[in-house]
């Protein structure tokens, strides 16, 4: 597993070998207050499990490499809420029924995630 946090994007980058998720993914978290607690020098953290060198950003800001999964398991939690939703929202979008309008969809299964 490989994990980027930019914070200066509000963006959670995650990576995994596992067949059922997707290859790489990046969720956008629109959460100040989960954002506020990091230090703003701090331009990256990444975390990895394979022992892979990351190729280094190009940036003057601080880039943390953390080796304890549990130091980024709140990124991760962020990250799968965030993946829960969008794969909701595939599904909702993919539910179709013939000449079915808009208004008898949001009736038939509620409102998109």
């Amino acid at each position: 597993m490989h994990l980027t946090v930019i914070p200066s994007d509000k963006s959670i980058y995650l990576e995994t070998s596992d067949k059922t998720w997707p290859q790489r993914r990046c969720h956008t978290i629109d959460d100040s207050n989960f954002w506020s607690s990091i230090d703003p020098n701090i331009h990256a953290i990444q975390y990895h499990t394979d022992g892979a060198k990351h190729k280094e950003l190009k940036n003057p800001k601080e880039i943390v490499t953390i080796s304890n999964e549990s130091e980024v398991q709140i990124f991760i939690d962020k990250f799968n809420s965030a993946e829960t939703v969008y794969q909701s929202q595939i599904v909702w979008d993919n539910d179709n029924v013939a000449d079915e309008t808009i208004e008898e969809k949001i009736t038939r299964l509620g409102p998109r995630p």
